[in-house]
């Protein structure tokens, strides 16, 4: 049931958190459309989530932050709103996954960009936290579709994003196309191409990218004929933002030069260096050092910092001219 399920959940959030004097969580309701259930069989769940927390001595005290729904653009209204504004909902996540209508159409969504755009200004301006989720490599969506996708999402100013290249379902009406050969899927890397577009374009705007890739299912995953259904996909993806740092190295120093890049962290070495080394073998013929070390400049916390061992230039890199490096590039 709900509540049982609630109440393991709250055991788990408040052993989790033993000794702590801070912290907080959400309840979400995910796994559907939400908002596509009656007002009644919504009212079910709301009443569950209260109950429980009152158990728990969670209901006031600042702790629970709110509930987190998520749902699609066609089951939104005022009154849907206004419901879920009574009953504490905070952030609607919204499965926009395109803005094209042609691509839509072809995918069977079932609305329209005019709607979806509606849908996203509506819950913006009722004052909830606004997470829009975004596919790439959908049936019929190029390079350049999915590049206005992203804008337009942008303009529109979400919190959060979610970001999901396809992958193709055993069992789905997709993969059966795919079985048949009526359906070819895209290039697994360009759809990590156009993830990392995403998840920099996002960045750069101040929208927070809260997962890329599909779910952490070791189970679900069996399921996946094709697309890139990595766990380390976010990780890849860095890799691919950080490849752009070569082409200004080769811009901007004298070639033969042994090239030094300190990075901010262990991370950041990571990303330079790429999923599985790709970026090193890639740029092998330019003489590179690396060095893991915090850097300061007046108190400036440099990203990334080349120079060349001949002192002959310096350039400091934070993470935002990183990822414009990468967009213009791309």
């Amino acid at each position: 049931s709900v509540e049982a399920f609630l109440r393991k959940f709250l055991s788990d959030v408040s052993r989790s958190n033993i000794g702590k004097t801070e912290y907080s969580f959400e309840i979400a309701f995910y796994g559907g459309t939400f908002t596509a259930l009656p007002i009644d069989g919504q009212a079910v769940f709301f009443d569950a989530a209260e109950k429980v927390l009152g158990e728990f001595g969670l209901l006031s005290g600042g702790r629970f932050s709110g509930f987190r729904v998520a749902t699609r653009p066609d089951y939104i209204n005022p009154a849907i709103l206004s419901f879920l504004k009574e009953r504490g909902v905070k952030t609607i996540e919204i499965g926009v996954e395109s803005f094209d209508d042609k691509t839509l159409e072809t995918s069977g969504r079932g609305y329209c960009s005019a709607t979806a755009v509606e849908s996203l200004k509506l819950i913006k301006n009722s004052g909830f936290k606004l997470s829009v989720h975004l596919m790439c490599g959908l049936p019929g969506q190029s390079r350049e579709v999915f590049k206005k996708d992203v804008e337009t999402a942008v303009s529109l100013a979400p919190d959060y994003a979610r970001i999901h290249p396809l992958c193709v379902i055993s069992g789905s009406a997709l993969g059966d196309l795919y079985k048949t050969g009526k359906f070819v899927p895209r290039p697994d890397r360009e759809l990590v191409e156009e993830t990392a577009y995403a998840m920099a374009a996002f960045e750069i705007s101040g929208v927070r990218v809260i997962r890329v890739g599909i779910l952490e299912n070791d189970k679900f995953r069996k399921e996946v004929l094709a697309g890139p259904a990595w766990p380390n996909l976010r990780e890849i993806a860095e890799g691919f933002i950080h490849a752009a740092v070569y082409d200004l190295i080769r811009e901007k120093f004298v070639r033969g030069s042994k090239i030094v890049l300190w990075t901010k962290d262990e991370k950041t070495l990571n990303y330079l260096i790429g999923y599985k080394k790709e970026n090193i073998e890639k740029n092998n013929d330019l003489f590179l050092e690396f060095k893991n070390k915090m850097l300061y400049n007046n108190e400036r916390i440099f990203y990334i910092l080349i120079s060349a061992e001949n002192n002959e230039s310096v350039y400091a890199l934070t993470r935002p001219e990183v990822l414009k490096q990468y967009i213009t590039k791309f």
